[in-house]
Formats: structure tokens, C-alpha cells, sequence
């Protein structure tokens, strides 16, 4: 499993890349390290290789408990979208599954899309971001 990530502040945006099997422990773990710097909007783009069958259930309260901490800590009162980009059915059923459960209760709570055009058509990523974001997820 590879976590990546890019920062692209002139877009008010963090791109995180998902790609192989990932596991509980490790997303928790992934959630745990983000920074100051990671005060953006979220758009995880998990990629057609992204495999979800190891997030065991019970991990899931902790990493539902470790998302909602790390975004009050980096957006107080004021949170950002975080928006999900799952290349594969497989991988969007189980997050149209899990939204529910991880909803954040406020107008920016975690969105699910089929292609990144939905998710910088919802963002409003003017050409020069969509292209960066497109580079970025290419990038090996």
C-alpha cells in the first residue's frame, strides 16, 4: 500500500493518492501524521490498484476517532471538504457503505466520486489545478 501525498496550497488543496492494499492500521497511522500543513481541502484519490478488503471493522471506530480529532485540530471550528476519488466499483460501494458511519455532520462532510473531473467540477478547480492534480495522481 502507498499513501502520497501533494500539497497544492495555490489550490487550497491537498492531493492524497491511494494505491495497493491498505489496511487499518495504516490509514490510521496515515491520519495520525498529518500536519499543519495539511490544512487544506482533502481530495484521497484511491486508484484502480487500491485494495480496501483489510480495513478490518474494528478499526474502524479508531480511525473514525483519529479523522474527526486531526480535523479539529487542523480547521476548529471551520472544516474543509474532504472529498473521495474511488477509480474502482469495488472500492466506491464500500465507501458509499462507510459514508454514513463517517460523516462529519456539516455541509462538507466526506463526498464519494467516480472521476476526479466530478471532484474538480464540486471543487471549482479552475484548469491550472486540475491540470496539477492530474499530473500528480500520473506521477509514479
Amino acid at each position: 500500500m502507498t499513501n502520497r501525498l501533494c500539497r497544492l496550497p495555490e489550490h487550497d488543496l491537498i492531493l492524497h493518492v491511494v494505491t495497493g492494499t491498505h489496511t487499518g492500521a495504516e490509514a490510521i497511522e496515515f491520519f495520525r501524521g498529518l500536519d499543519a500543513t495539511c490544512a487544506m481541502r482533502w481530495l484521497s484519490y484511491f486508484d484502480p490498484t487500491a485494495e480496501l478488503s483489510q480495513l478490518d471493522v474494528a478499526s474502524l471506530p479508531v480511525l473514525k476517532q483519529v479523522i474527526a480529532e486531526k480535523r479539529t485540530e487542523l480547521f476548529g471550528d471551520k472544516p474543509k471538504a474532504h472529498l473521495i476519488v474511488a477509480a474502482s466499483e469495488a472500492t466506491a460501494r464500500q465507501f458509499r457503505f462507510w459514508r454514513q458511519y463517517f460523516g462529519h455532520g456539516d455541509e462538507n462532510a466526506v463526498r464519494i466520486f467516480r472521476s476526479l473531473d466530478e471532484a474538480y467540477d464540486w471543487l471549482g478547480l479552475p484548469k491550472e489545478g486540475r491540470a496539477a492534480v492530474t499530473r500528480a495522481v500520473e506521477r509514479p
